[in-house]
């Protein structure tokens, strides 16, 4: 294998990434590409770097190429989260997306009503 006849090289998949070096060669002769860890994300064809998943939104697997944001009734002030929190029922979130424990909210039709001092 020489470089003169390295021919045909082709992008990694969105999701995946290659920090190949030039002398870098696996067994088949071929470069190869990594899926992003879970908790980032990558979105071009060919791109060397994986994105943290920003807070509100969360990456659960290997190889994303977008990191979904948090359902209603979760959310995740974390960069790089794996995984939304919860709220505590019978809290829930307005929307999708939420950042923080205080978008947790009582669900429509319902208050928060102040707890009886015994």
């Amino acid at each position: 294998f020489s470089r003169e006849e390295a021919v045909g090289c082709a992008p990694c998949d969105i999701g995946f990434i290659s920090q190949a070096h030039q002398d870098q060669v696996v067994n088949d002769d071929t470069f190869t590409c990594s899926p992003c860890p879970a908790g980032t994300s990558q979105q071009r064809y060919g791109d060397v770097l994986c994105t943290s998943c920003a807070p509100g939104t969360y990456g659960n697997e290997t190889g994303r190429s977008q990191c979904p944001k948090c359902s209603i009734g979760t959310y995740t002030p974390e960069i790089g989260a794996n995984e939304c929190i919860a709220c505590e029922a019978p809290l829930t979130s307005a929307g999708v997306g939420s950042v923080s424990i205080h978008e947790c909210v009582c669900p429509e039709g319902m208050y928060r009503a102040r707890q009886q001092l015994a």
